[in-house]
């Protein structure tokens, strides 16, 4: 699993009006996306099933900070077998 495998997720996901490669790794999806609580529900729900990984309520905003945040949980929960 790639950072840009990540991008082209959140893209989709969110059905997103810019391409992968305009998502930074480092900043906020907050501020760069404008991600509302609905919307990661909706990439937490896609990550989940993507990767078979778990997103807990309490951990759904710090895991999904930024596409560098997201690669890091996967890789952990996942053993980097992602």
């Amino acid at each position: 699993m790639s950072r840009e495998e990540i991008k082209e997720l959140i893209v989709s996901s969110l059905k997103l009006s810019i391409t992968p490669a305009e998502i930074p790794d480092a900043v906020s999806l907050n501020e760069e996306i404008g991600l509302d609580s609905i919307n990661a529900l909706e990439l937490a729900s896609s990550l989940e099933e993507k990767y078979d990984v778990t997103i807990s309520d309490d951990q759904i905003y710090k895991v999904l900070e930024s596409v560098n945040t997201i690669h890091s949980f996967i890789t952990t929960q996942t053993g980097g077998a992602a």
